[in-house]
């Protein structure tokens, strides 16, 4: 499965946040923050590929590799 899209220069000049844990702090309803399944905080710190974020501000998405005009990546492989 491949996703294909266009995005403009401007959207790849914005700074976002450093997603962690401090960052989130707790949620309201379950009072908890961002961690995985054994409680232990995480950092959002790789793309959808496992590639790292920009630092210290990574683009918004879930996308390292982005790029000004076409992009395009494979989310899973197809098995047939």
């Amino acid at each position: 499965m491949r996703i294909r899209f266009t995005i403009p220069q401007s959207a790849l000049d914005g700074n976002g946040p450093h997603i962690s844990h401090e960052f989130i702090g707790k949620l309201p309803h379950t009072q908890q923050g961002l961690a995985d399944r054994d409680a232990n905080p995480i950092t959002a710190d790789k793309d959808h590929h496992g590639q790292p974020l920009r630092r210290p501000h990574p683009l918004p998405g879930p996308f390292a590799a982005l790029r000004p005009g076409v992009n395009e990546f494979v989310l899973w492989e197809l098995r047939r």
